[in-house]
């Protein structure tokens, strides 16, 4: 009834594989783009994570109170 999907398989052939399994090391093209993936892995380290549900229920009790607190000066 509940069958649970089987992940996809793909027939993916690494570019390097029938060279040994190791990129040219003087290749112009092989060098940039190791230089690119750490300039990535330095942008992608100083990501905004989302707040925790927990803290964010936190912050709504809070509005709350600060919102019935205020309403009585009002009034």
């Amino acid at each position: 009834m509940f069958k649970q999907r089987k992940p996809k398989r793909f027939k993916y052939k690494p570019r390097y594989q029938n060279e040994g399994g190791v990129p040219p090391e003087d290749d112009l093209e092989s060098r940039w783009d190791a230089i690119r993936d750490e300039v990535r892995g330095k942008t992608t380290k100083n990501v905004a994570k989302p707040l925790p549900l927990k803290t964010l229920i936190i912050l709504l009790i809070a509005i709350i109170v600060a919102m019935y607190i205020l309403e009585g000066y009002i009034n």
